[in-house]
């Protein structure tokens, strides 16, 4: 008897969430249900979800990777201000970022002077 029951437990497959099989961290299912909610389009396919879900990974790694280089090596922790200096020092990050706005980061972002001046 006990070893039927160790053979049943072996063979059932384990459920595993598509985040976890795909190899991210964030959540597939919370990005689809955004994508769905969202009225992008009518019908949202599960690999869109995924590939768009690895794209904000990637981003925030990148993002993270360069406030990382930017503390000092006494700072434990990455602050706004980091962020801010890390983005706009990059190229391509301050060019996709340019209407972002970071709160309590001390720093002016680049179109904040030509907002007030509309």
């Amino acid at each position: 008897m006990q070893s039927s029951v160790k053979n049943n437990k072996r063979h059932q497959k384990i459920k595993k969430d598509r985040w976890c099989k795909v190899g991210l961290k964030f959540a597939i299912s919370k990005i689809h249900k955004n994508l769905k909610m969202g009225n992008y389009a009518e019908r949202i396919g599960c690999g869109a979800s995924v590939y768009l879900t690895s794209v904000l990974e990637y981003l925030v790694a990148e993002v993270l990777h360069l406030a990382g280089e930017e503390v000092n090596k006494s700072k434990k922790m990455i602050l706004p201000k980091h962020l801010v200096t890390s983005i706009m020092k990059d190229k391509e990050l301050s060019s996709l970022l340019s209407g972002a706005i970071i709160m309590e980061a001390a720093l002016e972002p680049h179109g904040a002077r030509e907002m007030e001046k509309q």
